[in-house]
C-alpha cells in the first residue's frame, strides 16, 4: 500500500463505506489524506445547533476550511427553518407545550416522531426551554443580525467540489435514506414557523448569493417549499445576473413553489399564477440553464380548496422542449 498511485487509492475510496474509509485512513498517511475527501460526501446543515446527527452553520465553517475534508463534499442539504419571534418565556412556552401534548400529535415537522409523553416534570420542561433558548440566540444571531449569508459566503467557495444543493423547507422535499431527520424543534417541544410567511426565500437567496460568488459548478438544485414570491422579490430582480451565474451549470432542477394564503378555485386564476404568467419571470429564470435535462416545477398551497399543482413533463416527446418559449435540446 506504500507505493500505490494516488489514482488507484482514490479509485478504491470510491467504492468504500464510511467506517471501511475509516479504516482505510489508518493504514498510512497517503491512505489518511484520500480517505478523508471521500468521508464527506454530503453534508445536512441547520440553522439551529441541535444533535450529533446533523451539524450547524459553524459546523458547515470548520467542514470547509478543512484542506482536504471541503473537497469531499458533493452534495448538501440546508433546512433552515426558523421559530416564532420574539423568544417566549417560560410560562408562555409551556402553556404552548402543553396544548400539543393535549392534541397528542408529533412535534417533529415530518411527522416521524414519537408522541409527546404526558408526564414531564418541571425540571423536563426547564431543560427543553433552555434548549429553546439556545435555538432562538442561534436564530438571532444568523437571522436577525443576517451573519447567516456571511457564513454560506465564507464556506460554500471552500467546497469546490459541491454539485447538488437540496433547500428543505417543511420537509416538503423526498429526501434519501442517508438524510436523518432531525432538527432543533425534536428537543424544544417547539415547531418552527415561517416568519413572513415566505418559507425559503430568504435560504435560497443566501445559496445562490454564495454559489454565485466562488467557482463551484451546481449540477442540480432543489428548493421546495419556496414561495413564488421569489420570482418577484427585490434580490431576484437586482441580483439577477448573480443567480444566473450561479445556476447557469445546472442540468436538474426541481421547484415546489408555495402560493400560501391563496385558495385555488375553478372560476378563477390565483395571483401566483396570473403574475408569473404575465411577467414570464419562471422563463426568464429558466433561459439562464443551457443544460438542462431534467426540470421539475410543482405550485402547491397549504391554504386552498383543492390542490393545485403544475408540473412540467421532461419526455422528449412532450411539450417541456418549449415552455414559455425557451428550448433546452438536452431535456430528456
Amino acid at each position: 500500500m506504500n507505493h500505490l498511485a494516488p489514482e488507484l487509492l482514490h479509485m478504491l475510496c470510491r467504492d468504500l463505506g464510511f467506517w471501511d474509509l475509516c479504516c482505510f485512513r489508518l493504514i498510512n498517511r497517503d491512505c489518511a489524506a484520500v480517505g478523508l475527501e471521500y468521508l464527506v460526501p454530503w453534508i445536512e446543515i441547520h440553522l439551529h445547533r441541535h444533535s450529533y446527527r446533523a451539524h450547524s452553520l459553524v459546523h458547515l465553517q470548520a467542514i470547509a476550511s478543512h484542506p482536504f475534508m471541503s473537497k469531499g463534499v458533493r452534495e448538501l442539504l440546508y433546512d433552515s427553518l426558523t421559530f416564532d419571534s420574539p423568544m417566549k418565556d417560560f410560562e408562555t412556552w409551556k402553556a404552548k407545550s402543553m396544548e400539543k401534548l393535549d392534541v397528542r400529535k408529533p412535534c417533529r415537522v415530518n411527522d416521524e416522531g414519537s408522541e409527546l409523553h404526558p408526564y414531564r416534570t418541571r425540571s423536563d420542561y426547564k431543560r427543553m426551554y433552555a434548549w429553546y433558548q439556545a435555538c432562538m440566540k442561534d436564530q438571532q444571531y444568523f437571522v436577525d443580525r443576517k451573519m447567516e449569508r456571511r457564513f454560506l459566503r465564507y464556506s460554500l467557495p471552500n467546497l469546490t467540489n459541491l454539485e447538488k444543493i437540496t433547500l428543505n423547507t417543511w420537509s416538503a422535499m423526498d429526501l434519501s435514506d442517508v438524510y436523518e431527520h432531525f432538527g432543533p424543534w425534536d428537543y424544544t417541544l417547539e415547531c418552527p414557523r415561517d416568519q413572513d410567511k415566505r418559507p425559503g426565500v430568504r435560504q435560497l437567496n443566501s445559496l445562490l448569493l454564495a454559489v454565485a460568488e466562488s467557482e463551484i459548478k451546481l449540477k442540480k438544485l432543489r428548493a421546495g417549499k419556496l414561495s413564488w414570491n421569489w420570482f418577484r422579490t427585490r434580490t431576484f430582480n437586482v441580483h439577477q445576473e448573480q443567480l444566473a451565474r450561479a445556476c447557469e451549470s445546472l442540468t436538474s432542477l426541481h421547484l415546489i413553489l408555495n402560493c400560501w394564503g391563496e385558495e385555488f378555485m375553478w372560476e378563477q386564476t390565483p395571483d401566483c399564477y396570473s403574475f408569473l404568467q404575465k411577467t414570464g419571470a419562471i422563463g426568464r429564470f429558466l433561459a439562464k440553464m443551457p443544460h438542462l435535462e431534467s426540470l421539475k416545477i410543482r405550485f402547491d398551497s397549504t391554504n386552498m380548496m383543492m390542490t393545485g399543482h403544475f408540473t412540467l413533463p421532461a419526455s422528449p416527446t412532450s411539450s417541456a422542449r418549449n415552455i414559455l418559449g425557451q428550448n433546452w435540446k438536452s431535456l430528456s
